[in-house]
């Protein structure tokens, strides 16, 4: 069959000057679904409309151009506007397609999906072998009647929810992601000039899952527990992607890599082992508390040369009300640590918790300051569906559009951000974001980091901090 797997694009007109410090990675939970389809003999395309800022328009032109047979959805909250308006026009203008929808949103509200027609058919958690069974049984002329893992809608119009699939017990039963399927999209993430990368930051991933509930966090929804692949099975991958395609960065997406002490130690010696030292170099993101300084300097030295942290906030009390289980100070050594190996830093903090004062939120401003990572991102708190802040606040978030599911959500644009009500007002909130940006790269010393690395291209940064900027004036003006 013929299949388009699409990545839809988000409302970014409803988002603040923090958007332009998230550019588009490579998205490798679709990859993997493409790969397992093409894997099977599928004719596939992947289509990355927010990577290429397609419109609805423009995406329903790329459908109608590869003749598709199945449109497949990659389903996150936020973009769920454009998902429900290209199936709109699916349905008027190519009614021979079938739509499958899938990823959390989709998980979460298979049948309402199904029931009000917006997909054909929902792939409920984990993808790869659910969609396979699906698209072999519509091949075959056959209803998905007995597919585990499967949501769908019989010809009575009868929503019919199948039993769930068992997750898959061994990762290293996947397929390495087919790199080829990806667009000649600008994927500009973790760009870093002083650096060979190759010609593309390929993603890459070691587990799934995470061992931890954090309180703003959904993905294990999907991915519930933590199941992980042998250090030398990923290795293997990055040596074949790297020897394939001319790969030499890599950005591991798991929620925790490495996803102990222990692991990372012997991924740093069976990298250097491979003699893969000057020839790879790799990103992450990982807790505070799931390194030392000992692990820090074997990851630099086995081709680690940026980390992302979870920070969240500066104040112990917002960090227990978040389920962290961390404290505000242990950031402190681990950024040194990472400074001392020559490990670039990316701080990642929320803002606006239910019930966290504008004091509260003044300390994390500082402490990112003392931080002092390579780059900062400021985000509002936002109750993702499935996560913990969802579910105690399901009343409040009740009619609320798609789109302001988004910490980047600017309310002189989008309105008040969706916990308005049990956190701080909407604009102080956007003011303190604004706030936290221009104080942070408005200092000297992080410019002229990011000029020499070109960690951020300097039209985005210039860019962000002039729309940051702009924000607080006309804030201050309403003020008046």
């Amino acid at each position: 069959m013929r299949l388009a797997m699409i990545i839809p694009r988000p409302a970014r007109e409803t988002l603040g000057p923090m958007e332009k410090f998230s550019p588009a990675i490579p998205p490798l939970g679709p990859l993997m679904v493409a790969t397992r389809l093409k894997g099977e003999g599928h004719e596939i395309r992947l289509i990355d409309a927010h990577a290429l800022r397609l419109s609805v328009e423009d995406l329903l032109k790329e459908i109608r151009s590869e003749s598709v047979d199945v449109a497949l959805f990659s389903c996150l909250t936020f973009a769920m506007d454009g998902v429900e308006e290209t199936s709109r026009l699916i349905r008027e203008t190519l009614p021979s397609v079938k739509i499958v929808l899938g990823n959390l949103h989709a998980t979460l509200f298979h049948e309402d999906l199904v029931g009000r027609g917006v997909g054909d058919a929902v792939v409920r958690g984990e993808g790869e072998e659910t969609i396979c069974d699906l698209i072999k049984a519509w091949s075959k002329g056959l209803t998905p009647a007995g597919t585990r893992g499967v949501t769908w809608r019989d010809s009575n119009g009868t929503v019919v929810v199948e039993e769930d699939r068992p997750l898959i017990p061994d990762l290293t039963l996947l397929p390495h992601p087919n790199l080829e399927l990806l667009p000649d999209a600008p994927y500009e993430a973790f760009r870093i000039r002083e650096l060979e990368q190759g010609s593309i930051v390929a993603p890459i991933q070691a587990g799934r899952g995470c061992a931890f509930n954090c309180a703003f966090c959904s993905q294990n929804i999907i991915y519930p527990g933590l199941r992980l692949r042998r250090v030398d099975d990923v290795l293997d991958e990055m040596e074949a992607q790297s020897r394939q395609h001319d790969v030499r960065t890599f950005g591991f997406v798991d929620a925790n890599f490495p996803p102990s002490i222990r692991y990372g130690h012997e991924f740093a010696r069976k990298f250097r082992e491979r003699g893969l030292v000057g020839k790879i170099s790799w990103f992450t993101e990982v807790r505070l508390d799931l390194v030392d300084a000992e692990l820090i300097s074997d990851l630099a030295g086995a081709g680690c040369r940026l980390i992302q942290f979870g920070v969240e906030s500066g104040d112990d009390a917002i960090l227990n009300e978040m389920g962290k289980g961390t404290e505000a100070k242990s950031g402190l050594d681990v950024f040194r640590w990472c400074r001392e190996a020559g490990i670039m830093t990316v701080g990642l903090f929320v803002i606006g918790m239910p019930g966290e004062t504008e004091a509260q939120i003044r300390t994390t401003v500082k402490l990112a300051a003392r931080l002092d990572p390579d780059l900062a991102k400021f985000s509002v708190a936002t109750p993702y569906p499935g996560s913990a802040l969802w579910h105690e606040h399901q009343e409040l978030l009740k009619d609320a559009p798609y789109w302001k599911f988004s910490g980047w959500l600017d309310p002189q644009k989008g309105g008040p951000h969706l916990l308005e009500g049990v956190s701080l007002p909407s604009q102080k909130l956007a003011r303190w974001q604004r706030m936290a940006m221009v104080r942070f790269y408005g200092n000297p010393r992080v410019l002229a980091r990011l000029v020499r690395t070109g960690l951020l291209r300097p039209g985005t940064l210039w860019q962000g901090i002039v729309s940051a900027g702009q924000g607080l004036l006309t804030w201050r003006g309403r003020r008046r």
